[in-house]
């Protein structure tokens, strides 16, 4: 991950890429942040109200990439009436009170109100594309192309991350198991604060375009554009399958091994070190080395059998082993297929490419958690086999699409 476009940024836009990196950062923590309390059976709020529930589960996990998918769909619309700075900062307050709600929920126990501050904060985290938009119309993203991958692996760092942090703050009893929502409402609020003193001088270049013939436009494009039709469907395949893995490890290792909810921030942190090291260090080294190509499908395919090794040898020895296996190659090919992707060269007609990356994000966040309501029926490793499944039909997708390039 290459960190020299970013301090060679001008002093104008430096605070614009910060802001949007904050939103990344905070938008993903708020979705996976509440997998180990909400997926492990030891934890106070699992056996209150969500035991023998698995539904309930998908639907309370899944129900914030619903709200991002509306956030976004919603931030376009009310950008063609009020400024850029404002509806950013309107949707960060939902995020914000979103947060909270679910932190009442949890102290005075109550599905209904977390299902609502689930949906709150999931429409406050719709305000990515919006800001994600105007860091394009600023220029950063043609001149600086490695600003991106960098951004994106951070987005994916964060996705490990929140489950390390609910884990680990959720051990505080007063909180009722959400300490972690209250590290993200003051992370908010000072996200907040940031966005309303740097983004006053940014001009409103919304479309011309009525909202619904943009949003036409959009997904026409995609259809017309073969390259991106393929490098969206790569990141479906990528993303889903680290979603279902992520919210199926606290569930699996709690029944397999009795693993408590105190146990979970151990496994999730050396799974989030083990990705950053690979993102930081190991992948930097290796593409100077290692063609791109070579690099993506050996990672891709040793991420898939890992999966499955872990799935279907369940010692918890095997799983300390082959976790470094798993983080790291992970990490090499997210970061590389991000690098060798045109994402890095979009041009100004191209950014549609970004507005169905995130409606597609949405529908990942939202679907693939509905998957684990066959958890109790069928068996604690299924979300997990289901992921691996994820990871080897995209390791045969980019083979095929190998052999096909060097026929």
């Amino acid at each position: 991950m290459d960190l020299k476009p970013f301090f060679f940024l001008d002093q104008k836009k430096s605070p614009l890429f910060l802001a949007q990196l904050l939103v990344f950062i905070l938008n993903i923590l708020g979705y996976s942040i509440v997998f180990p309390l909400f997926q492990t059976p030891q934890s106070p709020f699992f056996s209150d109200l969500l035991e023998n529930q698995p539904l309930i589960v998908g639907a309370l996990i899944g129900l914030y990439g619903l709200g991002q998918l509306i956030g976004v769909l919603l931030c376009k619309k009310l950008e063609t009436h009020f400024s850029c700075r404002f509806v950013i900062l309107s949707t960060f307050g939902s995020f914000i009170v979103g947060q909270i709600v679910i932190l009442v929920g949890l102290l005075n126990p109550s599905l209904e109100i977390i299902f609502l501050g689930r949906f709150l904060s999931g429409i406050g985290s719709g305000n990515i594309k919006l800001i994600f938009q105007k860091l394009h119309r600023e220029h950063i993203f043609v001149a600086q192309n490695h600003l991106l991958t960098f951004l994106f692996s951070i987005a994916a760092m964060s996705l490990f991350l929140g489950p390390w942090i609910g884990a680990s703050l959720g051990q505080i009893e007063v909180f009722s198991g959400g300490g972690g929502l209250l590290a993200i409402i003051l992370l908010g609020i000072v996200d907040s604060v940031f966005l309303f003193l740097y983004l006053k001088k940014l001009p409103n270049k919304s479309s011309k375009d009525p909202f619904w013939i943009h949003l036409f436009k959009e997904l026409i494009f995609i259809f017309v554009v073969k390259h991106h039709r393929k490098g969206i469907f790569r990141f479906i395949l990528f993303s889903a399958g680290w979603i279902l893995c992520l919210s199926s490890i606290p569930y699996f290792f709690s029944t397999k091994f009795g693993i408590a909810f105190k146990g979970m921030g151990d496994i999730y942190s050396f799974l989030f070190v083990t990705w950053f090291f690979g993102t930081v260090f190991l992948h930097p080294e290796l593409s100077a080395k290692i063609s791109n190509r070579s690099l993506i499908y050996t990672s891709i395919w040793l991420l898939a059998f890992g999966m499955f090794l872990i799935v279907f040898t369940p010692q918890l020895w095997t799983f300390w082993i082959l976790i470094p296996v798993v983080g790291f190659c992970g990490a090499i090919a997210w970061a590389e297929s991000f690098n060798s992707y045109k994402f890095l060269n979009l041009q100004p007609l191209e950014m549609s490419v970004i507005g169905i990356v995130f409606y597609v994000w949405g529908l990942v966040e939202a679907l693939t958690p509905l998957i684990p309501i066959f958890y109790q029926r069928i068996d604690p490793g299924t979300g997990l086999f289901l992921s691996a499944c994820f990871f080897f039909f995209l390791a045969c997708l980019v083979t095929f699409y190998r052999f096909k390039l060097r026929a």
